[in-house]
């Protein structure tokens, strides 16, 4: 017999399917269906949970978004303001124990709108609160890496190692952070 996929188990059940559908799947799996094929269960069955509750997801997705929008339009844009101060007047010497204080403030102001928001989604959608957090999060990774692209310079020419350090964390960053904090809140029901 042929192992379970694992991955795509555990994603079904992190969706709240019915077991019984998920121990039909490892049943046909196991007697020789294949990975692709069971991949595209899983699509359908994701698809289904997001025809069913699209209403929910999608206005979910809005509340997370008006949070984030919320937070950094009141919250990091004074930061940034108070920040570029301290940095012109020299304030927060490099390396110094207050520039170091300054980056630790700086990620805290940044990191809580993202966790806040993945919360608030969980709680507002808390029957099926996963697929919501889950589209949340891959929307906040597009339009990270949508706004990243259209930042760069087109005649500058490609530096690898920039696009596979600073974009990759800020793009995975925010989206584990949404997810994580989703996942939690949505345990805690």
């Amino acid at each position: 017999m042929k192992r379970p996929g694992g991955v795509a188990i555990w994603f079904l059940k992190q969706l709240g399917i019915e077991d019984a559908f998920i121990g039909d799947l490892i049943e046909q799996h196991g007697s020789g269906r294949s990975s692709w094929w069971l991949w595209r269960q899983v699509l359908m069955a994701t698809f289904g949970l997001a025809t069913k509750y699209a209403l929910l997801t999608f206005g979910t997705v809005a509340i997370g978004w008006a949070v984030l929008w919320v937070f950094f339009g009141f919250l990091l844009v004074p930061f940034a303001q108070l920040d570029g101060y301290v940095m012109a007047k020299g304030l927060a010497q490099p390396y110094s124990a207050g520039w170091w204080l300054r980056g630790i403030l700086m990620w805290i102001v940044i990191g809580f709108p993202f966790v806040a928001s993945g919360w608030i989604v969980a709680k507002i959608a808390s029957r099926t609160p996963r697929l919501p957090v889950l589209t949340f999060a891959v929307s906040v990774s597009t339009v990270v890496l949508i706004a990243l692209i259209l930042d760069s310079d087109p005649g500058e020419s490609l530096d690898l190692r920039m696009w596979l350090t600073v974009p990759l964390f800020l793009v995975v960053a925010p989206a584990t952070t949404v997810a994580a904090s989703g996942f939690v809140a949505a345990r805690r029901r």
